[in-house]
């Protein structure tokens, strides 16, 4: 049986990525490690972060990806059999 056609990526999953390359190129992205809530594990974040515009010498921390443990990667599809 064939495989179904990937669908293509959401316009809220490309303005992200657009927005983590505007963090790299401002130098404001950063691996924070932080934790589930409900299980407390711990996990590592891509994050934006960058002077509160409020002023002050407070930083913002926004999460913006999260990265995949080893075996997370072993539930998904190879993303490169999907683009054949």
């Amino acid at each position: 049986m064939p495989k179904e056609p990937v669908p293509p990526l959401s316009e809220k999953d490309k303005d992200k990525f657009e927005s983590i390359k505007q963090a790299v190129q401002a130098n404001e992205l950063a691996l924070v490690r932080s934790s589930e809530k409900a299980t407390d594990k711990p996990v590592a974040l891509l994050c934006a972060v960058f002077p509160d515009p409020e002023g002050g010498d407070e930083y913002l921390i926004l999460p913006m990806a999260r990265l995949l443990e080893d075996d997370e990667f072993e539930g998904l599809n190879n993303p490169a059999e999907d683009v054949k």
